[in-house]
């Protein structure tokens, strides 16, 4: 550098605080013409009660009475120039202390005229295991982050129907790493409004209701002399109040039900070997592709052998209406209480379907129950535990090779037909040929695919 003490101005050291028990500080290595040796001059940062002094046993040695002392040895700059301003400075940087290492972000440093900029130019990928009572729920991979970055609950992607077990998440980036974050079944509450012509007259919250939990006419606490008209069952995903129109009972006409055609086979009992799975105008299938809410309802209609369906009293939900290619399906589905929508207002017609939603949807159908444990690890305790272990006893799932069903991942649609094939005991034969841009004869699922894309032959 050989620059002269007098024109260094003020130093300058600009960091992160990543939450050191130590700071960095300044250092200088420089000549002294007056004696002809070479001096070590620091400042350190973590010392504040020392201001803007300096640290140097060779230039301010041994104050009397504080021989041999750790802090015996601070000046000032002034102090420095006074000693010998013509120094020269011979190099600079700046020192990390032991507790510093890794835990600051060096961003600039500035001498005189000099401004030294500092980049670790290095990014990381960190992959966040969410682990439920030890066992892995599900994983994130965060791709490309910088060093130093700082990772809080908003980087997180929690599993569908957990939260954290602790509402404190800090990470900072230090290089490759596997995270473990807790998590524990979410716990919601929900709030019913009861209105009577636009007034509300009565209110019931039900607390602690496990994420997922459908709610059912039948738990309702309505007000006396008022009686609901047409409750739709609605699964609780969050924090929720809804409003329920109420009636004074000869003002509700039961007429209002559903209109089911006769011949409908009644929900419980599915005998159907036609096609149920339909491709996309692209000419694809998408058999790795996440079954949508909207192609679920779909499927449904199809299996019971419905071609069209018309409700007297359409469902009103706020993302579907009869522009919709799906809205006959959801109003079936919603109707027939065999899928619910949100607190909301909404169906979530664009949202995935997990696994445990799709088994219990068909185990419901079914009227498939049980009470008993699961051999999967991630069962028990679940919300979907009594519908998904009926279905694993009969053969119809047999999840991951790890032990694991992993039920709040969303289910593909290759797995949706091979469940459903297993449930109703359909053969793998098909009668058309592959005509799908993106499925070849290999893939694991392609006879399950076919039978539900063309029928039973």
């Amino acid at each position: 550098m050989d620059m002269p003490l007098s024109q260094i101005g003020r130093p300058e050291l600009v960091f992160r605080d990543m939450g050191s028990e130590q700071l960095p500080g300044l250092q200088m290595l420089v000549y002294d013409s007056v004696d002809g040796g070479y001096k070590y001059i620091a400042k350190e940062s973590n010392h504040h009660e020392y201001g803007d002094n300096w640290w140097s046993r060779d230039v301010f040695g041994d104050l009397p009475g504080k021989e041999n002392t750790y802090r015996n040895f601070f000046g000032s700059l002034d102090d420095l120039y006074n000693y010998n301003p013509e120094m020269v400075v011979i190099a600079v940087g700046y020192s990390l202390g032991s507790g510093a290492k890794g835990d600051v972000i060096i961003e600039s440093m500035t001498f005189g005229n000099a401004k030294y900029l500092f980049s670790s130019n290095r990014a990381f990928d960190i992959v966040i295991s969410y682990k439920a009572n030890m066992d892995e729920i599900d994983t994130q991979t965060l791709f490309g982050l910088e060093e130093g970055s700082i990772l809080t609950t908003s980087n997180l992607e929690l599993p569908v129907g957990y939260g954290l077990a602790s509402p404190i998440f800090n990470h900072i980036v230090r290089g490759p790493s596997t995270l473990v974050v807790d998590v524990k079944a979410a716990m919601y509450n929900l709030t019913i409004n009861y209105t009577y012509n636009s007034s509300v007259i009565g209110r019931q919250t039900i607390d602690d209701i496990l994420y997922g939990r459908i709610i059912s006419a039948s738990e309702l606490n309505m007000p006396e002399g008022y009686y609901c008209g047409d409750f739709s069952p609605i699964m609780v995903t969050e924090d929720a109040a809804i409003s329920v129109p109420v009636f004074v009972y000869d003002e509700y006409d039961n007429d209002e039900a559903l209109n089911i055609e006769p011949e409908t086979p009644p929900l419980g009992i599915i005998e159907f070997t036609g096609p149920y799975l339909s491709g996309y105008p692209d000419g694809t299938i998408k058999p790795e592709g996440n079954l949508s809410r909207a192609e679920t309802s779909q499927i449904l209609m199809n299996l019971l052998g419905i071609k069209a369906y018309t409700a007297k009293a359409p469902v009103d939900l706020t993302d579907v209406d009869e522009s919709s290619w799906a809205y006959n399906s959801v109003n079936f589905a919603v109707k027939e209480n065999l899928m619910v929508g949100y607190p909301n207002g909404s169906f979530g017609v664009d949202k995935n379907t997990t696994r445990a939603e799709f088994v219990t949807i068909l185990a419901r159908i079914k009227n498939l129950e049980s009470a008993e444990e699961s051999n999967f690890h991630d069962i028990n305790g679940h919300w979907a535990q009594k519908y998904i272990q009926p279905m694993e006893a009969m053969g119809i799932l047999s999840g991951y090779g790890n032990g694991s069903f992993l039920p709040d991942r969303y289910i593909t649609r290759a797995e949706s037909t091979v469940i459903i094939n297993k449930l109703l005991g359909r053969s793998q034969s098909f009668i058309v040929n592959n005509e799908y841009a993106d499925l070849s004869e290999d893939f694991w699922a392609y006879p399950f695919i076919m039978n539900a894309a063309s029928g039973i032959h």
